[in-house]
């Protein structure tokens, strides 16, 4: 049995990263954010849930290795 695909729209995504939606286009204009998977008829993006999940993924991941090489950094040398 397969589950449905949820999408989300800019004001989801707004509301799940407590940021305001345009940040969300700022992020996709840097590419920091994944290109949404479609756009609706009246013109606004869409992303899938589990495109969503990968770049969550994907982040967490910058983000422990980021802060794994400033430790490093931040030990003393013996």
């Amino acid at each position: 049995m397969s589950t449905a695909t949820r999408f989300f729209l800019q004001p989801d995504l707004a509301k799940r990263y407590n940021f305001h939606k345009r940040a969300i286009l700022r992020w996709r204009k840097a590419g920091r954010f994944p290109e949404p998977d479609l756009t609706l008829p009246n013109g606004w993006p869409a992303w899938k849930d589990t495109t969503i999940e990968a770049y969550e993924r994907n982040s967490m991941k910058r983000r422990v290795a980021a802060a794994a090489i400033e430790n490093a950094a931040n030990e003393p040398v013996a």
